[in-house]
């Protein structure tokens, strides 16, 4: 049977450990629960703020409409004809693909151009009538310039919108099957949706997308139903109606007109203004010209069918193919069709925050309606790369690229398809890549404009010069160059069209045209400079009255022409700054005005613009640097391996070295894991899991072992702390079992006492002992403390003590009794002095103190009852240590040792041999000698003094009687007050006369303690 102390150690040990694998259990369980993942998350944060090596590829190239944007143009939205430029400039200067974060979903009103006085000069009226005002086509000038640009579009898709979603779709096929069960189930679907969106319970009770399905199934038979609806038999009433009614027409003829298409697929390629008119007529027999509900519901519901169709245009890939990593969305915003048809493709720029705002990742690819939808910086990066559907493998949580010319690409993406975007290094976002404000594109367009317009006016002066009446062989000229406009116009029509050629010829006639003008515009600046006369008309000159007329217009066209050089002259350098920013590069447009209200956290800043996730995504498929993390199972496996271990050595070692050996893994493990790991090879490994195995298990055995094991060591560190430091006492704590057992060793004892202070503390009261006698003590306490001695009890005005106890081994336990003795005197000179200083009692002047040390055999240990004990020690030594004390009264010294002590400090010390003394209770002779002070530190006259001493001890013992009492006369001839050499004296004469017995010892008996 084990010892009783070994059982309750094995328990206590096998209760640490089953609750630090308690503590890692629950560790794992909040991990895999997802309580975790904010404080993961914000680890990873960290990672790409401070240990991250990604850097932003150079393929790439922003242009930001910023605040400073804002402020020059005006608020947001532009008209589309001014962020046409932000397309069409960087693709003119060498950018090989351009992405357009900005979306256009519904259609810009055609507006007339009005002159910039138009509110204060001119009647509104009459400017309203004047139909020679130039008309701007705002989304098809945007048009031209999606088509020339290579440019991918931005949509979005959401979670809620009743009519238009795909669950929606499936109720009213349900209904029109008669499948009310199936209705109601896809309706529920609905409504959750709208639960986490909808907060007003009145609002959400109108939402009914039941309702709305059987709403739509009626008026699919006749959509131009309206009033009559409220006496249905599922009694609408009039606040669902009104609400749902106009959104229900247009899903109705929404079916309706993708069945007439689907009827005739040749019917998407017609014009629409062709086809709308077709099929309203299908629907109704009112004149297409009357302003209906039906007609605005079939408008809208063709927009969308078209914009849907052409937003969906182009997948990267069957939609089956991508199935396993791309989830169904339910609803999509698509593009306007007018840019979506010319645009090289469309992805989505819908952002999936985590829950606390950032974004982290981003969906890659989903589906709706058996359409594949792809990210837009996706889209951009597939076609970069050169990327086919037979280039790309797909795997549950892994997309694996191949791209041409360059290493294979494998993108881990999480249960929901989204993919970790590789967030380059850097704290502020404007540095992460290169960025142009829009500004510079505008001011190019600008200056364009007015050099356009001086043109324009150049041109109006010279079919004015040149068509003057005295100029009849100029006005051929003239008519031509007033078709400038026409031609151009004719070309851009014949460019948008697809036909190059025409293009081509316009643009050859005009070049012709303008020729022919500057030839024609030099003659008459000849015929002008030469002089008028007589014959000035026959000769072909002007008449002379129009001369000054005609020279008027050259002078203006002239001014223009120098307008035209300063415009020149400041479209250079920014040609050539945007050539430098785009050339050969991909163009990202996109907002970053804060005032656009699309900022949005990311692991790198508080707040960023959604064009630098597109950005950063991009980045990293182009460089190659992507970012993969560990699986969920990996994480709890060595977060398991690491609460097991953390919990045997919590519970196998020392607190301290525990907590530090812990302390080390888990900067280890959050240097390594962490921080070297994440920089190299861009690899997230999950911290939390492990860390809080490591720190969550250790402190829950702490606390444990504080409570209920350390109890004991915490009570006996406080019984020791009463002997010797704290040092020692909680060291000794720490092991028990040294302090349960006795055993016999060798020690070194000490008592001390202050001489006569019993008749000191009569003669001044009890306050005034109580008071010095704490100072004197406590002095003598510290010195003791310092030396690493056991102080065992005070004994009135004395002090017992002891070293090398078993709780703590001192091989140099007499040199420490020694040394402690020394600095016991020097500590009451001290206090003497520090008294006289501060003027106190002077009690202290009278102070002596006497101390005895011995070393010998004792039996050390806790004795005692069960409800107090001692931890002493106890034997021959102690007891010559306590009449050593007393013997300093005979010899008249402060510290007196025995010859064991003297045989254990090696000659550390200077002494003075006092011969042998026969001690009260002892039989053998005890050789006793002074404690003078440390060697080398003892004066030569005391060091002297102390060999003749000693040759007078030699004599006694050697009986021979004269030479002593000479040698002792001698020394109380140096020393006339040492009781020693008296005694000596007195003993050495005393034998003289009566010898001692045969069997005499040779040392003198103490009689007294």
């Amino acid at each position: 049977m084990l010892p009783a102390v070994t059982r309750r150690q094995f328990r206590q040990n096998l209760a640490g450990v089953a609750i630090g694998l308690f503590a890692t259990a629950a560790v794992l369980g909040a991990y895999l629960s997802g309580a975790l993942d904010w404080l993961e998350k914000m680890t990873l944060d960290l990672r790409f703020s401070y240990t991250n090596s990604m850097v932003a590829s150079p393929e790439i190239a922003l242009l930001d409409v910023s605040d400073r944007d804002l402020e020059l143009v005006g608020r947001w939205p532009w008209a589309r004809d001014q962020q046409a430029p932000l397309v069409a400039i960087p693709a003119e200067f060498g950018a090989r693909l351009v992405l357009v974060d900005l979306t256009w979903l519904e259609p810009e009103a055609i507006r007339s151009v009005t002159p910039d006085d138009a509110d204060v000069s001119f009647d509104p009226a009459e400017l309203a009538a004047d139909v020679t005002l130039p008309r701007v086509q705002p989304d098809t000038m945007l048009s031209q310039a999606i088509a020339g640009a290579h440019a991918y579009l931005a949509y979005h898709y959401a979670d809620v919108d009743i009519e238009h979603s795909e669950s929606f779709s499936r109720a009213v096929d349900a209904l029109l099957r008669g499948e009310e069960a199936e209705a109601r189930r896809q309706a529920d679907r609905i409504q959750e949706r709208l639960r986490a969106h909808i907060r007003d319970k009145s609002e959400l009770d109108l939402q009914r997308p039941l309702d709305r399905a059987r709403l739509v199934v009626k008026l699919l038979g006749d959509p131009e139903l309206d009033d009559e609806l409220a006496a249905h038999p599922p009694g609408w009433d009039e606040e669902f109606l009104t609400r749902a009614i106009e959104r229900c027409r247009e899903a109705a003829v929404r079916r309706r007109l993708i069945e007439w298409f689907d009827a005739d697929p040749a019917r998407w390629h017609r014009p629409p203004h062709e086809l709308v008119r077709a099929f309203y007529a299908t629907l109704t027999s009112r004149s297409y010209d009357d302003d209906t509900r039906l007609k605005r519901a079939l408008l809208q519901a063709y927009r969308e069918v078209l914009s849907f169709t052409e937003t969906t245009r182009r997948p990267l890939g069957p939609a089956e193919r991508f199935a396993a990593i791309a989830p169904a969305v339910d609803v999509i915003e698509p593009v306007y069709f007018t840019h979506a048809r010319v645009a090289q493709r469309c992805g989505f720029s819908t952002f999936e925050p985590d829950r606390d705002g950032t974004v982290r990742r981003l969906a890659l690819l989903r589906t709706h309606r058996g359409c594949l939808l792809s990210q837009l910086g996706f889209s951009v990066a597939w076609d970069a790369l050169g990327l086919t559907p037979e280039r790309v493998s797909v795997e549950p949580g892994r997309l694996t690229l191949r791209p041409q010319g360059r290493p294979p690409l494998v993108i881990q993406l999480d249960a929901a398809g989204r993919m970790l975007v590789p967030w380059v290094r850097g704290r502020e976002w404007t540095r992460q890549f290169d960025h142009l404000p829009a500004s510079s594109v505008l001011e190019l367009h600008q200056l364009r404009q007015a050099r356009r317009h001086n043109d324009a006016e150049l041109r109006r002066l010279l079919v004015q010069a040149l068509s003057h009446p005295g100029l009849p062989r100029f006005h051929e000229v003239a008519r031509l160059l007033g078709q400038v406009d026409s031609l151009a116009a004719q070309r851009e029509q014949a460019q948008r069209r697809g036909d190059p050629q025409l293009a081509a010829w316009l643009e050859e006639q005009t070049g012709a045209i303008l020729a022919e003008a500057e030839q024609a515009e030099r003659e008459l600046r000849r015929l002008l400079d030469s002089a008028a006369d007589a014959a000035s008309v026959e000769a072909g000159r002007p008449p002379p009255d129009a001369a000054a007329e005609l020279r008027g217009l050259l002078a203006d066209a002239d001014a223009y022409r120098r307008g035209n050089a300063v415009v020149d002259a400041r479209i250079g350098p920014v040609q050539s700054r945007l050539r430098k920013h785009f050339e050969g590069r991909i163009c990202l447009v996109g907002y970053t005005a804060t005032a656009l209200a699309d900022m949005r956290p990311i692991p790198t800043h508080p707040s960023a613009p959604g064009v630098m996730a597109h950005a950063n995504l991009l980045s990293g498929l182009l460089t190659g640097r992507l970012v993969r993390w560990t699986s969920a199972a990996n994480d709890t496996v060595v977060a398991a391996l690491c609460g097991v271990l953390v919990t045997l050595v919590s519970v196998g070692l020392r607190p301290r070295l525990a907590a530090l050996l812990v302390l080390f893994a888990a900067a280890a493990y959050l240097a390594i894991a962490g921080a070297l790991v994440f920089w190299r090879w861009s690899y997230w490994i999950a911290l939390t899991p492990a860390t809080a195995a490591m720190i969550f298990p250790f402190f829950c055995v702490a606390v444990y072992r504080y409570v209920f094991v350390d109890f004991e060591r915490r009570q006996l560190s406080t019984a020791l702390s009463q002997y010797t430091s704290r040092q020692i006492a909680k060291q000794v704590a720490d092991n028990p079992e040294l302090c349960r057992r006795a055993e016999t060793r060798e020690v070194t004892a000490m008592f001390t006492d202050l001489r006569g202070f019993t008749g000191i503390s009569e003669r001044i009261g009890a306050e005034r002992t109580q008071k010095i006698l704490n100072a004197c003590l406590g002095r003598f306490t510290e010195v003791m403390l310092r030396h690493e001695g056991m102080v065992n009890k005070f004994i009135g005005d004395g002090i017992f003590a002891f070293w090398n106890p078993v709780i703590y081994p001192q091989p140099d336990h007499a040199g420490r009794a020694c040394d402690t003795a020394l600095d016991l005197l020097a500590a009451l000179d001290d206090l003497r002095r520090e008294q006289q200083r501060a003027g106190g009692d002077r009690v202290f002047d009278e102070l002596f103190v006497r101390i005895g040390l011995a070393t010998g055999k004792a039996v050390v240990g806790p004795c005692g009852s069960e409800q107090k004990y001692d931890y002493t020690c106890i034997g021959d030594s102690v007891n010559v240590a306590s009449r050593l004390e007393a013997a300093n009264k005979f010899f008249g010294t402060q510290i007196l040792v025995n010859g064991s002590v003297l045989d254990h400090v090696n000659g550390r010390f200077a002494c003075r041999a006092l011969g042998g003394v026969q001690v009260k209770g002892r039989q053998q002779a005890v050789p006793v000698y002074e404690l003078l002070g440390r060697a080398g530190q003892v004066p030569r006259e005391a060091l002297e003094y102390a060999e003749l001493f000693g040759r007078g001890v030699q004599h006694i013992q050697r009986r021979a009687w004269p030479a002593a009492i000479e040698t002792f006369q001698e020394c109380l001839g140096r020393r006339p007050n040492d009781p020693a050499a008296a005694s000596y004296l007195a003993a050495a004469k005393a034998f003289l006369e009566t010898p001692p017995p045969a069997d005499w010892s040779g040392a003198l008996e103490l009689t007294g303690k």
